[in-house]
């Protein structure tokens, strides 16, 4: 039953990764149920909730309920149980992240003192915008001279990532042939979270990507159509998930609130609360604030 239903995802075109990230529930999901005396054909509604009550990240529940659902649809389809025990299961509502970039002197101070591999994996994310999985994955004969060839990405699609010089440059020091980071995603994702930690830099090695994205958006003064083309994104409602950059925001709020100007409350340093004035016109101005 369980490698059946992996059969069908292949033959259905979902990608190695995906595959191996399904099979990877599944199994947990498993070894839980064995536990406690139950089969993948015997559990409950109630057994379902559980399990994914002992997951603190809605993401992660989110994520997991979604690769049961796959499995216990193949099940019944083929007749293996009665009932769907995911069923029932509310969706786990997922808080909606604002982009959360790593400083960019905390991603110099990786690079910079960092084992070779972290170095590496730090600035494929940083400088590139690559997953972890794209990072582990990646090999010498995915390198040439102005981009990266990204094999088997997200959904399974390939793609070209431009290299900044300075990432070329470190690739030259890397063999041409075979994998360079290696190992599984997870692995990769752990070496950076624990050299991340060991330097008192807070985040997520997910975070690293976007750091890419917000330099990106910077640089391109705000064009989300270059940035979410860089990081392969099919929506740039994503990729704004991914800025933390207000282009010219800060200055149109300076301006707003700059005494003598429209219909502005303004303060006199020496003014206590009790004696604010209005300075200008006292009629409405209308500020138009363009999204970058």
């Amino acid at each position: 039953m369980f490698q059946a239903w992996c059969d069908e995802q292949v033959v259905a075109g979902f990608s190695a990764a995906t595959v191996r990230r399904r099979r990877g529930t599944l199994a947990s999901f498993e070894r839980w149920c064995c536990d406690r005396g139950l089969t993948l054909t015997s559990v409950r509604h109630g057994d379902v909730l559980a399990w994914l009550a002992g997951f603190e990240c809605p993401q992660t529940r989110k994520s997991y309920l979604g690769d049961l659902r796959g499995f216990y649809g193949h099940a019944v389809r083929h007749g293996l149980v009665d009932v769907d025990p995911t069923a029932l299961v509310p969706r786990p509502k997922v808080p909606k992240r604002s982009a959360t970039p790593i400083d960019a002197d905390d991603v110099r101070r990786l690079i910079e003192h960092s084992p070779r591999r972290v170095r590496l994996a730090t600035m494929l994310a940083a400088m590139a915008g690559l997953r972890v999985a794209e990072i582990a994955a990646l090999r010498g004969e995915d390198v040439y001279p102005t981009h990266l060839a990204v094999r088997g990405g997200k959904g399974g699609k390939d793609a070209s990532v431009p290299l900044s010089p300075e990432l070329r440059a470190e690739l030259d020091r890397w063999p041409a042939s075979g994998q360079l980071i290696g190992g599984l995603p997870t692995s990769v994702s752990g070496l950076l979270r624990r050299h991340m930690r060991r330097l008192g830099i807070e985040g997520r090695p997910h975070d690293l990507r976007h750091s890419f994205a917000t330099e990106a958006a910077r640089v391109s003064n705000g064009n989300l159509v270059v940035v979410a083309m860089l990081c392969r994104h099919e929506s740039i409602e994503t990729t704004r998930r991914y800025v933390r950059w207000f282009g010219a925001g800060h200055d149109v709020v300076a301006s707003m609130f700059q005494a003598g100007t429209g219909a502005v409350p303004a303060v006199s340093p020496s003014a206590s609360s009790s004696e604010r004035q209005v300075c200008g016109p006292t009629s409405p101005s209308t500020v138009s604030l363009r999204s970058a």
